[in-house]
């Protein structure tokens, strides 16, 4: 047998000013909090962004997906996106 004590069953008050409870019945800092997103992209012209990968021979596509790839992964937090 193990001489450790067992854990306390989870308090019911949380630990500090922001902390959320999971299902799992355990306390969770505010940064960990499911859902935090990142600031959202902005938006670009459809018919501009035609436009200008016309006139660029397709180069600009390059540049937009790697823009976009960019700002979702800022908005995800996650690497989603963009060049590694």
């Amino acid at each position: 047998m193990s001489d450790t004590p067992p854990s306390p069953p989870p308090s019911d008050t949380p630990p500090g000013e922001g902390w959320w409870k999971a299902s799992d019945g355990n306390w969770y800092p505010p940064e960990q909090q499911p859902g935090a997103r990142g600031p959202i992209g902005r938006p670009r012209s459809t018919g501009l962004t035609i436009l200008v990968s016309i006139v660029t021979f397709g180069v600009w596509t390059w540049v937009w997906s790697y823009w976009n790839g960019e700002e979702l992964r800022t908005y995800r937090r996650d690497g989603l996106g963009g060049v590694a």
